[in-house]
């Protein structure tokens, strides 16, 4: 069996952009690996600065998934 693996890196937290969507669309991969995308700033303050943009960005990494038909590792 041959796996598909991607990896995009971006800036902490920072939006996707449709033309990389339509790029990792088209090539399939079967897994995308999307290391230091996650919700700490630099500008938080505290635990709770970073809490309250998991939920939306787990949303957000869900529906990747789904329009990718893969497996997201964010």
């Amino acid at each position: 069996m041959i796996v598909s693996v991607a990896a995009l890196q971006y800036p902490l937290g920072g939006p996707i952009t449709l033309e990389d969507q339509l790029h990792l669309f088209r090539r399939r991969p079967d897994f995308l690996c999307l290391p230091e995308y996650f919700p700490v700033r630099p500008t938080d303050q505290s635990h709770h600065d970073a809490s309250v943009r998991v939920p939306p960005l787990r949303r957000a990494l869900a529906k990747l998934s789904r329009d990718l038909a893969c497996t997201v590792i964010g």
